[in-house]
């Protein structure tokens, strides 16, 4: 039996790490979903959508919002995802109409050379090395971190780029797309 997917809309005060995932964290304990859920989220601030490179540069300090916005489109589907181990955040952006999948993952793995600590609800431990394993037949780049549960992976599958704090809701996520 598949879970519902959960929606909502969070209005966040600024638009820094701390305060997002303040937000987050009060979704995760508010949401009261079952393990196995998984809840979409948008993110406004002043009336307007959160664009991802917003998010991910809030998140983890070092990455340039210019660089994301070169190859991803501004809209961003945030979501929590609920197992027995937590709740993981993640996003999902679209690819730019004209970006290559090879262009778009090479812009996309600067995110590699930065502390991700910032994109956990709580501090996952030490990250290992990033590895590419293969999924859906796309390559997928992940780390695992000390924390049971915690890994950081993302790719790219057809015209969409997945990111997720847990390998469990990036297959989530890539199965809700269809892909």
């Amino acid at each position: 039996t598949k879970l519902p997917t959960l929606q909502g809309t969070t209005q966040l005060s600024s638009l820094d790490g701390a305060t997002i995932v303040a937000a987050l964290q009060n979704e995760a304990v508010t949401s009261n979903a079952p393990v196995g859920a998984m809840k979409e989220l948008a993110l406004q601030f002043a009336d307007s959508a959160v664009g991802f490179g917003d998010i991910l540069s809030a998140l983890v300090p070092g990455v340039q919002k210019n660089v994301l916005d070169t190859v991803v489109e501004p809209d961003v589907t945030t979501f929590l995802y609920f197992n027995s181990k937590g709740v993981w955040p993640g996003y999902v952006v679209r690819l730019k109409p004209t970006v290559v999948v090879a262009d778009a993952q090479a812009a996309l793995a600067v995110i590699e050379q930065y502390s991700l600590t910032g994109l956990y609800l709580s501090d996952p431990g030490v990250a290992q090395p990033f590895q590419t394993g293969p999924y859906q037949g796309s390559p997928i780049r992940f780390s695992t971190f000390a924390k049971n549960g915690a890994s950081f992976n993302y790719g790219v599958l057809e015209n969409y780029a997945v990111f997720s704090t847990s390998f469990d809701g990036f297959k989530a996520a890539v199965d809700l797309l269809g892909l």
